[in-house]
């Protein structure tokens, strides 16, 4: 199997909505500014928690918990009012990155594989332009070797250890969200 993507953003990739034109539509419309401020109350308030590499849940849907962060921050960055507001946000989903980069992701349950794939592609594509190389290397490696490769693999029904594959031919959400998160994925955003 072919390794990770090389080079810049990835080919074909949405670049985030063009939503970094928006903050000024923000300030025009009363129901857009309250939704802001609330949105950036919870991102303060997950500025005074310790990043995922220092405090995971022991419990419960991990890779709810990662999508739910790094979806929140890239948001904040891109909707950032200013250079200094977006590199705040950026810096944070940047240690979120890495922490849930150096993770072991459990196999064992596909759908929380997803969701940890799913919240770093898209708080990879959503800051890129404020990620260092590294990290930018980091999270691609990450999706690549603990996403990509045993969702392929189970896909062509290769043995990946303790992988539960089940949801390959199941008619349920779990197939659609454990295979329709691939290209996202693979695309890195």
């Amino acid at each position: 199997m072919a390794g990770p993507p090389r080079g810049g953003y990835p080919a074909g990739a949405p670049r985030a909505l063009h939503l970094h034109a928006s903050p000024s539509k923000v300030g025009a419309d009363p129901l857009a500014r309250a939704w802001s401020a609330a949105i950036a109350a919870q991102g303060e308030k997950l500025l005074e928690t310790a990043n995922l590499g220092v405090s995971f849940p022991a419990a419960g849907n991990k890779g709810r918990v990662v999508a739910d962060r790094l979806y929140l921050l890239g948001m904040l960055h891109l909707l950032a009012p200013d250079h200094a507001a977006a590199e705040k946000w950026a810096r944070r989903a940047e240690e979120e990155l890495l922490a849930v980069s150096k993770m072991t992701w459990s196999e064992s349950s596909f759908l929380q594989l997803a969701g940890l794939a799913n919240g770093v592609a898209i708080g990879y594509g959503w800051t890129y332009d404020a990620l260092t190389p590294a990290t930018r290397t980091s999270g691609v490696r990450a999706l690549h070797e603990k996403a990509v490769l045993p969702a392929t693999l189970a896909c062509r029904k290769k043995s990946t250890g303790n992988i539960q594959s089940w949801w390959r031919g199941s008619s349920s959400n779990w197939n659609l969200v454990s295979r329709g998160s691939r290209p996202r994925r693979a695309r890195g955003g």
